[in-house]
């Protein structure tokens, strides 16, 4: 249907029929940290950050690289979790994908290298490659790409994106609007239920994720819910750095 489509891209832009629309590049500032309190019920049981790092070239491509670091635990239980992801910076499509994770006393390690215009991916440390989508987005990239779509009340949109083709649809189902309270201040909120039926992780369908983005051109989460092995855990802002536009190109210290 529609909504696959344009999952692909900005397909609905106003461009020249003979040619098809551009990708979108990334609109995220280099050097957008953003700091979140973790807790499970009233205990506070660890921080996370998401962070717009740095431009990265990877096999001849401009890739902005993003972040992800999870860092939390209570008692019995400990995470330490590190996604990172690297997206070119002019189509934002995944071409490397990181995730270390070391949980209950393990470790490990997957890193992913996506070519998407070859059409594969392959783990490190296999030698097998493994086709992939047309436009490919790993589990930290699609935190950011969630920013830049289109998210109207009750639609519920199905995107066929993810880089391990078995996995998709990430489906994404906007529940409505909520006005929260984080990072000292009071926002508008967007509220999505992002799940990844065939997947795991925080957003898979037992999960029952939550994300509160915030209904601005910025697009800050504010928010997200997650179900672990454990119990529930919400993620709140805490603090924002660098979220001036252009902040790249007008740096503090001249």
């Amino acid at each position: 249907g529609d909504s696959t489509r344009a999952a692909s891209g900005p397909a609905t832009s106003i461009a020249p029929s003979a040619a098809p629309p551009a990708p979108m590049a990334v609109p995220f500032p280099i050097g957008e940290r953003l700091v979140y309190g973790a807790r499970y019920g009233p205990f506070s049981v660890g921080t996370a950050t998401m962070e717009v790092a740095g431009i990265d070239t990877i096999r001849g491509v401009e890739a902005v690289h993003f972040v992800f670091l999870i860092d939390g635990g209570a008692l019995w239980y400990h995470i330490h979790q590190n996604l990172e992801s690297w997206v070119g910076r002019h189509d934002f499509r995944s071409r490397r994908f990181l995730n270390q994770t070391e949980e209950k006393g393990k470790s490990w390690e997957r890193k992913f290298e996506i070519y998407p215009d070859s059409g594969f991916y392959r783990e490190a440390g296999r030698d097998t490659t493994v086709a992939t989508v047309p436009d490919p987005l790993d589990d930290a990239a699609f935190l950011y790409w969630i920013r830049t779509v289109p998210l109207e009340k009750d639609k519920r949109y199905e995107y066929h994106r993810y880089f391990r083709p078995e996995r998709n649809p990430v489906i994404v189902e906007v529940l409505g609007r909520e006005r929260v309270g984080v990072a000292g201040k009071k926002w508008e909120a967007i509220v999505i239920r992002p799940r990844i039926p065939n997947g795991g992780g925080i957003f898979a369908e037992k999960a029952d994720a939550r994300i509160w983005l915030s209904d601005d051109s910025l697009r800050i989460m504010l928010a997200l819910q997650s179900k672990f092995s454990f119990g529930q855990v919400t993620l709140k802002l805490k603090e924002i750095t660098a979220t001036k536009e252009k902040a790249d190109s007008r740096p503090e210290h001249p």
